[in-house]
């Protein structure tokens, strides 16, 4: 990986930096309906949640981590939700 070449690290290391690294902008990137407030508790389970999906990737490739991810927005959208509300 570039990681790996340019700052001359394991490819463990560089994949781990890569990982933190992308986890910290899927909790950046994703836009919630109170983004202007985003909590810190927000921010750290979206960057958990990165966290979880990347490592996920590494592992098993992105067709798992794709299928993840729309299934928790299936349980997000459908049952967390309307008991929100």
């Amino acid at each position: 990986t570039v990681i790996c070449n340019v700052f001359k690290r394991s490819e463990v290391a560089g994949l781990t930096i890569g990982v933190v690294v992308s986890a910290l902008l899927f909790a950046l990137y994703h836009d919630l309906p109170d983004a202007g407030s985003m909590s810190a508790l927000t921010l750290f389970f979206l960057f958990v949640a990165g966290l979880y999906l990347g490592f996920l990737y590494v592992i098993r490739g992105f067709g798992i981590a794709a299928a993840t991810h729309a299934a928790y927005d299936v349980v997000a959208t459908t049952l967390l939700v309307p008991l929100a509300q």
